[in-house]
């Protein structure tokens, strides 16, 4: 009769362990996901709410969207909210990264105790870096002098434009109505593609440079002397929508120089620089918006 409910009670046992593994397992997850992104909150990072694409009429510039089979319809303005993964570009959640070239992501490891980065981790996976991470989105660019010649040798140096009051040309502001700290002030934007030599190039773009977060929740960034993330040369703009380096006009530096009716695929990334002394758990909540204004100037080969 003992060993019958010795057995009966290790059933029972057995029974409970096996109804109630998965929740065991869940709070394990959640308990590792609160540890890994200790700095910002699981649930609530920052979102790209809508970004607008603009090529200036100057050069006859054009953009299209990537159907996945090449460009599609060229235009002036590539419209996010009709593009292809439009619904990918308002679910994904920014959480913070680092990066020393603008292709290769590393999730920053953060001591909250000491408020510190100590260390950062590859994020190899590429579906866990664009679902969790960054927001990518791919485009095609094609300049022109407008006149219909093709092989004439022309090339273009393509640019930044410049904002005006904020509204116009290349800005990146908060969409949202609450005041205080923003992600506006800690994103990046890269874009990556094939230039007229047939070089790989990344340029990246740090709109806000001139003005920071205020909250004292932020990370110190103790990687970035010793393993070089975080330390690329930005493009940089400051709020007033000027550049601290200018190239024709207002416009900023010349990003890239692309060939003269040639399809030109950009891979364009927005990030939240976790290395970024603004890069604060007091803008967890906060939406971006913007706008990504290229411009063109021709560039005639003399030969």
């Amino acid at each position: 009769m003992e060993k019958r409910h010795k057995k009966n009670r290790k059933h029972a046992v057995f029974r409970y362990i096996r109804k109630n593994l998965t929740v065991i397992l869940m709070i394990i997850m959640v308990l590792i996901t609160v540890g890994t992104f200790a700095w910002f909150s699981v649930s609530n990072n920052p979102r790209v709410q809508n970004l607008a694409l603009v090529a200036d009429h100057e050069g006859n510039l054009m953009i299209a969207d990537d159907t996945g089979n090449g460009p599609g319809e060229y235009s002036d303005v590539l419209d996010l909210e009709k593009a292809t993964g439009y619904d990918y570009m308002l679910k994904v959640r920014l959480s913070p990264v680092t990066t020393p070239d603008g292709k290769n992501f590393y999730s920053p490891n953060y001591d909250s105790s000491t408020n510190t980065v100590g260390s950062v981790t590859k994020i190899e996976n590429h579906d866990v870096l664009i679902n969790s991470y960054i927001y990518e989105k791919t485009f095609y660019l094609k300049a022109s002098s407008g006149d219909g010649a093709t092989g004439s040798g022309s090339t273009y140096d393509i640019a930044l434009a410049g904002a005006g009051g904020g509204t116009t040309g290349t800005y990146i502001i908060k969409d949202d109505t609450a005041t205080g700290d923003t992600s506006a002030y800690a994103v990046r934007i890269g874009f990556t593609l094939t230039d007229a030599s047939g070089n790989e190039v990344t340029k990246i773009y740090e709109p806000n440079c001139d003005i920071h977060n205020v909250g004292t929740d932020m990370a110190e960034d103790r990687v970035k002397g010793t393993n070089g993330y975080g330390t690329y040369t930005a493009v940089q703009q400051n709020s007033n929508g000027t550049f601290t380096n200018t190239g024709t006009g207002t416009d900023s530096e010349v990003l890239f120089t692309i060939s003269e009716n040639t399809d030109v695929k950009v891979t364009m990334r927005v990030w939240l620089e976790g290395t970024d002394q603004d890069c604060a758990n007091s803008i967890g909540a906060t939406l971006l918006q913007g706008q990504i204004q290229f411009s063109s100037n021709e560039v005639v080969n003399t030969n």
